[in-house]
């Protein structure tokens, strides 16, 4: 091992999870989640440098607080992916997929997948994205959980678009997945379901019994 931390969000007895991480210049970012309550959960976004200490302004909490009329629950069960999203290869910012609960308030009335859109210092990015997130939720799409994100990048290095994967959730059926590719601003290009069906898959395979 050469190091190992942790990392508090400023609360130890609050519980996080981080889930991702990937590389950046000068050490790594991470996303998860942090239950501030039993009933609120936001987007934990930490930045460490390549020896593992905090960067200054991290870590950093996307909810209720500031993300507008979002209400609780954001990144409930600890999914949040981040990306970081590049000109010709230097960071220009970092899109984060999650998962937002219903909340009428905010226009959707079912669980919806979110996007949170971030400039390169963790601020949010509400030039492209208005108050810097957008939510695809079953009201309009059928989309509920989301659990992944790319950034679609050119051969020069430059993000292009964004592909956002998840689950759609019913309550009469099983889940199926869902994939969203959208333009840097959040519109959707195209989206496509996958079910049972549609997939011509109605089993599944145990490893562990071979059936």
């Amino acid at each position: 091992m050469i190091w190992e931390q942790y990392y508090d969000a400023g609360d130890p007895d609050q519980e996080g999870l981080l889930n991702h991480v990937v590389a950046v210049s000068g050490g790594y970012i991470a996303s998860g989640n942090k239950n501030i309550s039993s009933t609120n959960h936001n987007v934990l976004i930490i930045k460490i440098n390549t020896g593992g200490a905090l960067i200054s302004g991290y870590p950093k909490l996307y909810g209720n607080s500031n993300l507008v009329n979002i209400g609780n629950n954001i990144g409930a069960g600890g999914y949040a992916f981040i990306e970081p999203i590049l000109n010709a290869g230097t960071i220009t910012g970092y899109i984060v997929g999650a998962t937002a609960v219903s909340n009428a308030q905010a226009g959707f009335s079912a669980d919806g997948a979110l996007l949170i859109k971030l400039n390169p210092d963790g601020t949010l990015n509400t030039t492209d994205f208005t108050n810097g997130y957008k939510i695809y939720s079953n009201t309009a799409y059928g989309y509920s959980t989301g659990y992944h994100v790319i950034c679609i990048n050119n051969a020069s290095n430059t993000t292009q678009a964004f592909a956002f994967a998840g689950n759609q959730i019913s309550s009469s059926s099983e889940p199926d997945a869902f994939v969203i590719k959208t333009n840097l601003n959040g519109v959707e290009l195209w989206h496509n379901i996958f079910s049972e069906s549609s997939l011509g898959v109605n089993t599944y395979t145990d490893v562990n019994s071979g059936s």
